[in-house]
């Protein structure tokens, strides 16, 4: 990784063409995984693409004008917008969705352990503040994917 730089963890707009994309492993022919992206600088790892944002990033690839925009989808991230040539390609509205509720999921699924230990069901510490983290965490999530999915 000589020279490149792993970006901050809440930016979701890489400008610039995409240097390199490792091979891939798919996942039941719908999502695939990527070693990492290079984009400009900085390299990402573990990315989570579907085909069709695949197919836009190997188009985009010699683009000096490309924008990629991810979102975290729980501990990956996740392409969600591509613009090149004035266009931008997008995931999916339903696959999208349906990423959006599996995360809602996740988090409700750890505020419910929180609010177990704030009623005392679990014998630990408070839960509540825990709990309003999670919540906070969750809410930044989701405005930094709906951002990178409508190519803000």
């Amino acid at each position: 990784m000589a020279g490149k730089q792993r970006p901050p963890y809440f930016r979701v707009v890489f400008p610039g063409p995409v240097r390199s994309v490792t091979g891939e492993m798919a996942w039941e022919g719908h999502w695939r995984s990527r070693a990492y992206i290079d984009f400009g600088r900085y390299r990402l790892g573990d990315v989570v693409t579907c085909p069709r944002m695949d197919r836009v990033l190997d188009e985009c690839g010699s683009d000096p004008d490309a924008v990629v925009r991810l979102g975290h989808f729980l501990i990956w991230r996740w392409v969600l917008s591509v613009s090149s040539g004035g266009q931008i390609e997008r995931q999916g509205l339903l696959p999208f969705a349906l990423s959006l509720l599996l995360i809602t999921a996740t988090f409700a699924v750890g505020g419910f352990v929180c609010l177990f230990i704030s009623i005392g069901v679990l014998e630990m510490a408070d839960g509540v503040l825990p709990g309003l983290a999670l919540a906070v965490l969750w809410a930044v999530h989701m405005a930094m994917n709906l951002k990178a999915w409508l190519g803000a």
